[in-house]
């Protein structure tokens, strides 16, 4: 009888060891990437050099959220993540204030560059209405 609570306590410590160690690397898997999502908010990179940027014109239609701006801009290869681009939209007071319209960017801009140049184009327009 003792041999059998034995095993029987062996074998929960195992099944316990197991479980532990499954937990401990999906904690590992999961805090590599909140790392890598918090570098990419916070280590603003463009997609490319200054030698090989090439212009993109966007369109903001009405109503846009900044996540669907930066899922557009994922797509047409300017940023690598659109949530990244919508959390760093917390960021930069220009990232708040998006306007509708076109613009005109590069993919050498990174994200503090787009919602700069999306801001002081905005701003130009505004001018032009004004005058």
């Amino acid at each position: 009888m003792k041999q059998g609570n034995a095993t029987v306590n062996i074998l929960k410590k195992a099944i316990t060891l197991i479980v532990m160690v499954v937990v401990v690397i999906f904690i590992i898997k999961e805090a590599t990437k909140a790392y890598a999502f918090g570098y990419a908010v916070f280590m603003d990179e463009s997609m490319t050099s200054e030698d090989d940027a090439r212009a993109i014109t966007i369109t903001i239609a009405e109503g846009d959220s900044v996540l669907d701006i930066g899922k557009m801009l994922e797509r047409r290869g300017m940023i690598d993540n659109a949530y990244v681009f919508f959390v760093q939209s917390f960021c930069y007071e220009s990232g708040r204030k998006i306007a509708p319209g076109s613009y005109d960017l590069t993919t050498d801009m990174n994200s503090k560059a787009i919602f700069n140049a999306i801001d002081s184009q905005s701003s130009e327009k505004d001018g032009e209405k004004v005058k």
